[in-house]
C-alpha cells in the first residue's frame, strides 16, 4: 500500500508491517520523494496490538520526518535567498 502525504504531494509511504510474539505487531516504512527511495526505516515505536495501530504510527512518523526535512531545506532556500540578495546589493 502506498500513501501520498497530504501536505507534501512529492512525497510517498510505503508501510510494512510485521507480526511476531503471536498477536503483537512492528512496523517500518520506505519513503520516496518524487519515486525515488531516500529514506528506509527500521522498526519504529513500540509494540502494537493490531496492524491498524502499527501501521497509523508509522506513517505519522513517515510525515514528522517528511516535515522536518522541508522545513530544513526551506531555511537553507531562505539563507541561500538572502546571501544572493546581499551579493547583488554589493
Amino acid at each position: 500500500m502506498q500513501i501520498s502525504d497530504i501536505l507534501y504531494p512529492d512525497y510517498t509511504y510505503v508501510p510494512a508491517v510485521t507480526q511476531y510474539g503471536g498477536d503483537r505487531y512492528r512496523a517500518s516504512v520506505t519513503i520516496y520523494y518524487q519515486g525515488e527511495r531516500i529514506e528506509r526505516s527500521g522498526l519504529i515505536g513500540p509494540a502494537f496490538a493490531d496492524v491498524d495501530g502499527a501501521r497509523s504510527f508509522v506513517t505519522e512518523w513517515a510525515h514528522q520526518w517528511v516535515s522536518k526535512r522541508e522545513e530544513a531545506a526551506g531555511a537553507i532556500r531562505v539563507a541561500r535567498g538572502s546571501s544572493a540578495a546581499a551579493l547583488q546589493g554589493a
